[in-house]
């Protein structure tokens, strides 16, 4: 299973983003994003913003969690 997709724009800009959603505090799920000029940038972005989400609760539950079909980041 792949947990992290790497896509370009027209513009030359990398996005990367996660299928992991993690819920934030309403239980709404969101996944991490991240840009950058280079897909290392756009990785490195992603998983950073991965690590912030996951900071915002001391103690996590199997149910804060939600993994996309890898297929839904094409």
């Amino acid at each position: 299973m792949e947990n992290l997709k790497i896509f370009e724009n027209s513009d030359n800009i990398y996005s990367g983003y996660t299928n992991i959603h993690i819920a934030d505090e309403l239980g709404d799920f969101y996944c991490a994003v991240g840009y950058g000029k280079s897909e290392e940038e756009a990785l490195e972005n992603t998983i950073a913003e991965f690590n912030k989400m996951t900071e915002r609760k001391e103690k996590w539950e199997e149910a804060d969690f939600q993994g996309a079909n890898s297929m839904d980041l094409y």
